[in-house]
């Protein structure tokens, strides 16, 4: 009868590799974590932090002639946001004060990206700026 590698192996020794292989795999660490679409791969929007430490306070409010469609992105000292009417606004994200405004000729539903130095979004006039 011919001998595998196999056979010389212990049943235990070879399903304890297989755990340790497993196991080292599906790791995780802090950062992988929290940078994953709520949370974790069953997407239960449970994060393992403790919150605010203290009552949220509200700094500012912006009072739009027409609703946000959008929703807002933090970048740097900025928040953006998105309206029906087809403008992209960039606020203040200590005052609330409007820096600038961006006008398209549709509705702006996509939530902005923002890389670098530069803020990306779609626009219902079948445009990307």
């Amino acid at each position: 009868m011919r001998r595998t590698f196999f056979s010389n192996v212990s049943l235990p020794f070879i399903g304890l590799c297989l755990l340790f292989i497993l196991s080292a795999c599906s790791e995780k660490t802090e950062t992988e974590s929290s940078a994953m679409f709520r949370a974790d791969i069953q997407r239960s929007g449970n994060f393992q932090t403790t919150g605010p430490q203290t009552k949220p306070e509200i700094l500012w409010r912006y009072h739009a002639e027409v609703g946000a469609s959008s929703s807002p992105v933090s970048s740097g000292n900025l928040i953006f946001s998105g309206r029906f009417d087809g403008l992209m606004l960039a606020l203040n994200n200590q005052t609330g004060e409007e820096k600038w405004r961006f006008v398209t000729q549709a509705g702006i539903f996509s939530t902005p990206a923002v890389a670098e130095e530069q803020i990306i979004f779609g626009s219902d006039d079948k445009n990307i700026y």
